[in-house]
């Protein structure tokens, strides 16, 4: 028994750093991707770049994409899967990895705070740095893809297969509750049979 044990804690381990290996790597393709491959629009004064290159309206960029891809043009239909489709692919694996890294973010509610706060993040960066657009609609699809990977993390095989290689948390908050309210049931058993 101590053997089994002793392999799943390190199989556990070394699962948990594959993870963590891979959440680096896609932490530097955001950086290269949202900061490094951007131009640097420095000559702009903020309230000068904020007008120039910010949306605080949901939809407009969303709605401005689908119409300039309605005319049927392969280039402007690229260019909005480009920008929609990439920035809900962009976090869907924030939403996925959150609550197999963090044991604490493991609610919908959680991962929705934490992701909005992370995207939040990422546009004020953007804002200082002079790069990128800021732009409501990346919130809204960001989180909307988050939210994409953290329902398919939710799949019931999926979530299984990935708590039996220690990928995510065990479920204790719910088997626990779940001993006390099957305890609370057999004390009742037990007094109404006295």
């Amino acid at each position: 028994m101590k053997k089994t044990e002793n392999q799943e804690n390190k199989n556990n381990k070394i699962t948990r750093a594959v993870l963590w290996g891979l959440f680096a790597v896609y932490c530097g393709v955001l950086v290269w991707m949202l900061y490094l491959s951007r131009d640097y629009r420095g000559g702009y004064t903020l309230s000068e770049y904020i007008s120039s290159f910010s949306n605080f309206i949901p939809f407009k960029t969303v709605f401005h994409y689908a119409k300039i891809a309605a005319t049927g043009s392969l280039e402007f239909i690229g260019l909005f899967l480009w920008n929609i489709m990439g920035n809900l692919v962009m976090l869907l694996p924030l939403g996925a990895v959150l609550p197999c890294l963090f044991g604490r973010i493991d609610r919908f509610w959680k991962v929705v705070i934490t992701v909005t706060v992370t995207v939040i993040l990422i546009e004020l960066a953007q804002l200082i740095l002079r790069v990128g657009v800021i732009d409501v609609d990346d919130l809204i699809l960001n989180l909307s893809g988050a939210m994409i990977g953290y329902a398919i993390l939710k799949i019931p095989p999926l979530a299984r297969g990935l708590r039996a290689i220690g990928a995510l948390p065990p479920r204790q908050e719910k088997t626990a509750k779940k001993a006390e309210k099957k305890e609370d049931k057999t004390e009742e058993r037990q007094y109404a049979n006295k």
